[in-house]
């Protein structure tokens, strides 16, 4: 059952979508399946794929107040919206209870569904033990290559940073005000992993906010792969910080020609230990308005991130390795961050890009990694 971000009480907690009823306050993110029909509340337009639903393939735009139905999937930004309907109720529900209302069930059929349902309530009297986990071990005689995700499948989708790596490329800067505009750049509430692991490493986690007026938050999106915050301090000047993706942020850097071998040093290292990479910046807006474009942004520094593997993970893929499953492990993160991940989970280090199929002779970055 997949789990939702659901206002109670003021605060943020984690429900099935089997809880919602309407008049729950629910948050929408980027590739959520939006739970049940619900009417968009104040923040920015959505793109929503209602595909599955209407057979539309293009995303449409949603705007606050608009309504967004049960079974469509969030393809661009995130917005808090309340629930209106719930099950047969949503529009998706109807059509569903529309089309179950047509069938007819044949006097033939019923016959044959009396026979079979005796024929098993007999054999389950005049058995002994009852094998339970006879699909698993149908599904793996019958399997010879396993692929797996790496996050929240062998890892724990649980970030934590080391504040003692932190790399700083900004002069008069230290790691502590690293990781408070890093802090700045992430949602207090309804956040997702990588926001939790920054915000955690402050005292308190309202650090992130004191002082300033927040004017506007921009949310992750798959183009710009980067958070940002506009705000103002106690001066009343006007800032921005924004943290995400290292290239996406070094490309906003008026001083990237200057920094890009040392920052892309640093990302090999944090790589080969198994850690990934997040870009911080910072930009001065003179004008006075969310939609400026401000002065050259600076960029400050990296935070290394480390997914631990799930407690498990290592002996599940032994005991498959046991029976013959060759065991392949799909990512989308950097190359050593891949091999580090096979290491310690014993699957090995052989590991390699998603250009390897394609053409041997290329030696690019991809997002598919098979580990032999």
């Amino acid at each position: 059952m997949n789990a939702y971000q659901v206002l109670r009480d003021g605060k943020w907690a984690e429900e099935d979508a089997a809880a919602l009823v309407p008049g729950h306050i629910i948050s929408i993110k980027l590739d959520d399946i939006v739970p049940a029909d619900a009417r968009l509340l104040e923040g920015d337009p959505l793109k929503i794929d209602q595909f599955a639903l209407i057979g539309e393939s293009l995303p449409v735009t949603k705007n606050p107040g608009d309504e967004v139905y049960s079974g469509s999937t969030c393809k661009q930004g995130e917005i808090e919206a309340v629930v209106i309907a719930t099950g047969v109720h949503t529009f998706f529900g109807k059509a569903t209870h529309l089309v179950e209302n047509t069938i007819h069930v044949g006097h033939f059929q019923q016959v044959l569904t009396s026979i079979g349902n005796f024929c098993i309530c007999s054999i389950a009297i005049g058995m002994g033990a009852i094998t339970k986990r006879m699909t698993a071990i149908e599904e793996m005689a019958g399997m010879d290559v396993l692929c797996s995700d790496k996050t929240r499948t062998l890892t724990l989708n649980k970030l934590t940073v080391d504040n003692n790596m932190v790399e700083v490329f900004a002069k008069g800067v230290d790691k502590d005000q690293v990781i408070l505009m890093a802090a700045r750049a992430s949602r207090l509430e309804n956040q997702d992993a990588i926001d939790t692991a920054i915000v955690s490493m402050l005292a308190d986690p309202k650090e992130a906010r004191a002082g300033i007026r927040e004017i506007h938050f921009l949310p992750f999106n798959p183009t710009d792969k980067r958070t940002a915050l506009t705000y103002i301090d106690a001066a009343g000047k006007m800032h921005r910080v924004s943290k995400g993706a290292p290239e996406q942020i070094l490309h906003l850097a008026h001083n990237k020609s200057e920094i890009e071998k040392k920052v892309h040093t640093m990302i090999d290292k944090f790589s080969e230990r198994g850690l990934r990479s997040l870009g911080v910046a910072r930009q001065e807006v003179p004008a006075g308005t969310k939609d400026s474009p401000g002065g050259p942004w600076e960029f400050v520094g990296l935070l290394p991130l480390f997914d631990p593997p799930r407690h498990d993970s290592a002996e599940t893929i032994r005991r498959a390795l046991d029976l013959g499953v060759s065991v392949k492990m799909i990512t989308g993160d950097q190359l050593a961050i891949g091999k580090e991940t096979g290491r310690r989970l014993g699957m090995g280090t052989n590991i390699y890009p998603s250009s390897a199929l394609l053409d041997e002779s290329k030696d690019g970055e991809g997002s598919c990694y098979h580990p032999h």
